[in-house]
């Protein structure tokens, strides 16, 4: 019965790679996506790459690209990692350019990715972002190394994953010493942070006195191999994330893997760990189409909204539609709104106590509306210099009344 299983799923697992790549060929004849594909001896299916066109016209048109990747599991049914290619796109939004399934993290796998990634689109990237394992690290350094596809591009880790190590190797030499940590963890986040060489501070000095204070306050079984990590690592690659020995090569503002850390969790909402090859294309590239709609979306209304806000703003605010957010103009248009029509209620107060306007001797339970007069009356109706009234209408209502008691001008400031 066992033979009979596995000659089951074989011939099922034949199928779904065929169906995927009937896909994938159908989508290339669309000028949808391009591919690369790999089998093993016995014509399994073991590593494939697909590149989005929309992708290529996207990095092949910029002087300047960043690229982030990072690899994850869980997505499929045959226990292939899915390594996303991601980009911040012209309007500062992730872009999914591309994508890699491979049966394991290793160097062969990853590099085979990434000179797949140099023969689809155009141009190296400025800087590249990966974490620091093993398979990742050894084929992004050979990738950006002298006399290989991308000699010009930073290689750089991503802070989040290092600071992750970071806990994992050092914590644990200090658990009985809260200070200890504190002291050795906010050094690492300085150097990580800090980008400013005017002090003309010595980094190799910062970094070895790290690893010497790890060493003398540090305590337990596994300080030697934490030791080795802070050599072979934080010491070694120290070009690759101390803020001021990377700070001058185009990153797009980010320090970390996040937009492809982000862009893993949106696809495992979609994508369960029996997904089909073909349900893993399809839940990917309907994925990216909705990120590319959404974001075109905002940017259209965006734009719709900074139109009709400065046709609704006073002139003298129209010069915030370009400075701030347009929720934060919205705000501002709510409180302005609520500014010039409020209602409140006014004590009586003693004849003689000249304050504001309580001193007409109104009735209690007053309320007053205001809104802005755009006329000049009796020349005492300052102007603020785009023209504006700052005279206002005060006209306030007696509780019960419906007549209109008096009225009054008043400047608000």
């Amino acid at each position: 019965s066992k033979d009979i299983y596995d000659k089951f799923v074989d011939s099922t697992n034949d199928l779904d790679a065929r169906g995927y790549l009937e896909l994938l060929l159908q989508s290339k004849k669309s000028v949808t996506v391009d591919f690369e594909a790999q089998t093993d001896t016995c014509g399994r299916l073991t590593r494939v790459f697909v590149a989005y066109t929309q992708g290529q016209a996207l990095w092949n048109n910029r002087s300047a690209n960043v690229l982030f990747l990072d690899a994850t599991h869980g997505t499929n049914r045959y226990a292939f990692k899915l390594s996303i290619f991601v980009t911040v796109d012209n309007n500062g939004a992730t872009f999914i350019l591309a994508y890699l399934l491979h049966r394991e993290e290793t160097d062969d796998d990853m590099s085979w990715g990434l000179h797949c990634f140099n023969s689809f689109f155009i141009g190296a990237p400025a800087s590249l972002f990966t974490d620091s394992g093993s398979g990742m690290l050894k084929a992004s350094i050979r990738a950006t190394s002298e006399g290989d596809i991308w000699p010009h591009t930073r290689h750089l880790l991503c802070i989040w994953h290092l600071d992750c190590n970071f806990y994992e190797h050092i914590r644990c030499l200090f658990t009985k010493n809260d200070e200890g940590w504190g002291t050795v963890h906010d050094l690492f986040w300085w150097l990580a942070k800090h980008s400013d060489l005017s002090n003309d501070i010595c980094v190799d000095e910062q970094l070895q006195y790290l690893h010497a204070y790890v060493a003398e306050n540090g305590k337990g079984a596994s300080k030697k191999s934490a030791l080795e990590w802070i050599t072979n690592v934080l010491i070694a690659r120290a070009n690759k994330w101390v803020a001021c020995l990377c700070w001058d090569v185009f990153t797009a503002g980010m320090h970390s893997t996040g937009r492809s850390e982000s862009t893993n969790f949106g696809l495992k909402t979609i994508l369960r760990g029996n997904s089909t090859l073909v349900q893993l294309h399809e839940g990917v590239t309907k994925y990216k189409e909705q990120r590319t709609f959404k974001v075109a979306l905002e940017r259209e209304n965006r734009v719709l909204s900074q139109l009709s806000l400065s046709k609704t703003l006073p002139i003298w605010a129209s010069s915030l539609t370009v400075k701030v957010s347009p929720y934060a103009i919205k705000l501002f248009m709510l409180q302005l709104g609520l500014a010039l029509k409020y209602s409140y209620q006014v004590e009586r107060v003693p004849d003689d106590d000249d304050i504001s306007d309580k001193n007409r001797g109104d009735p209690c339970n007053t309320n007053y509306m205001v809104s802005r007069l755009d006329v000049k009356v009796d020349n005492l109706s300052p102007r603020d210099p785009n023209g504006k009234s700052n005279l206002f209408n005060c006209t306030h209502y007696a509780m019960g009344c419906e007549d209109t008691i008096s009225q009054r001008w008043v400047t608000l400031n």
